[in-house]
């Protein structure tokens, strides 16, 4: 059975079967860590300020530095540059790799054909699997603004820890300031351990109506789109719930083959969400186009480390 789990706080409650100290603490060695940032688009949005070739995470929305680049850099802390991976197409390949002269070329990788996100978190987990099948995989929207860093950082390294320690999916949720109609939202069910809760539901985009009543409820929140896993356990869960994208690119580790169809995966996987207190935005906000400015950094490129301004 597959686990959900929703994460916030590094702490844990005392309480019968949950841990009794951090996380982290309970796994021993710190697991190793790959940020997975989906990249693609078709520029359409943000017009005319974005193109095709140059779509809204290459635009400095937030501050001096584009979208993409705030992402690479909250992240830093927790990977070294040479574990993260873009997912993009080939029109705006180019352009990363401009804007993130720090991040290993091959590893910001054009999909042929886009096959909406499933298709890039498979392409991902594949090849992190022949790495390491133990590695925890962090998937990550290359579009968001996130304020408290330091907050969401520590929320992050919850979830590593979580999603290193069994067979567990977690999705880092926001918690909801308004009825937003325009994100999905995870309903939490029983407490773990701390802010981890169980999941019990993912909700679609609703109704103003049904927004205002979720806000209301207290235990739902802004699916954020960040999720993380071990590369085992996302593997497993592509081949149980996702069949017709299970096969691995050619060379796959020989763990990886899938299984045949009618075949009942082993995986026991639990999901879990850790809601974050960062007054994060699932993702830039279209209202945003008419105040945007033209983007005057636009051609500036990132380097580890290097930071030109701080998220407010």
């Amino acid at each position: 059975m597959i686990r959900t789990t929703l994460v916030r706080s590094a702490r844990t409650k005392t309480r019968k079967g949950a841990p009794s100290k951090p996380l982290v603490g309970l796994l021993g060695l710190k697991p190793e860590f790959y940020p997975v940032i989906l990249a693609g688009g078709r520029g359409t949005r943000f017009w005319p300020l974005s193109r095709k070739s140059f779509a809204k995470q290459l635009l400095p929305l937030n501050s001096a530095q584009s979208m993409i680049q705030e992402t690479v850099e909250r992240l830093l802390p927790a990977a070294p540059a040479e574990n993260f991976w873009i997912i993009t197409n080939g029109d705006l390949r180019l352009n990363i790799a401009r804007q993130l002269p720090g991040l290993p070329r091959k590893q910001i990788v054009a999909e042929p054909v886009g096959r909406n996100t499933a298709g890039a978190i498979g392409l991902a987990a594949f090849i992190l699997h022949r790495r390491n099948p133990q590695a925890v995989l962090g998937l990550f929207p290359s579009d968001q603004v996130i304020a408290n860093e330091k907050q969401f950082r520590k929320d992050l390294q919850t979830g590593i820890a979580l999603a290193a320690a069994g067979e567990n999916i977690v999705v880092m949720g926001v918690r909801p300031t308004r009825a937003e109609t325009g994100y999905g939202y995870v309903e939490a069910g029983a407490a773990y351990a701390g802010e981890v809760r169980r999941v019990r539901a993912f909700r679609e985009k609703p109704a103003r109506e049904l927004a205002e009543q979720f806000v209301a409820a207290g235990n739902l929140y802004w699916n954020s789109g960040m999720f993380l896993w071990s590369a085992e356990t996302l593997v497993n869960a592509l081949r149980q719930y996702l069949p017709d994208t299970r096969s691995p690119p050619s060379g796959a580790h020989p763990a990886s083959k899938p299984h045949c169809a009618g075949s009942t995966p082993s995986a026991t996987t639990r999901a879990w969400i850790t809601a974050s207190s960062s007054r994060a935005r699932p993702r830039a906000s279209r209202a945003r186009t008419s105040t945007a400015s033209p983007p005057r950094g636009a051609g500036t490129t990132w380097a580890p480390g290097r930071r030109t301004s701080s998220i407010a």
